[in-house]
């Protein structure tokens, strides 16, 4: 009974020192894989999409409007449902949002 103890200690080495080895290499290749997502992301999303954005963002259409006679003039003029007139009295509100 000895030596089946220890072959099943060798044997339990040699298991765990395979079961490191292989958890170096799930992490090395999850590494890699995250570092390839990022590459993609940002392939996808390079800088010129993100100034679009950013254009778009501060777009009249979408950006904070008001109801300042500059504004009507510029086209940011809020066209809700309920009509306003035009109050050349008032600041302007409009601040591009970046």
């Amino acid at each position: 009974m000895q030596g089946v103890e220890r072959l099943l200690t060798v044997c339990k080495v040699l298991f765990d020192e395979r079961l490191l080895e292989l958890r170096r290499e799930h992490e090395a290749l999850k590494h890699k894989s995250d570092a390839l997502k990022l590459k993609v992301f940002w392939l996808q999303h390079d800088d010129l999409r993100f100034k679009q954005h950013l254009a778009w963002a501060n777009d009249s259409s979408t950006g904070p409007n008001c109801y300042c006679n500059g504004c009507y003039w510029n086209g940011r003029f809020d066209y809700s449902d309920e009509p306003k007139p035009v109050d050349p009295g008032i600041e302007c509100k409009f601040m591009p949002w970046f």
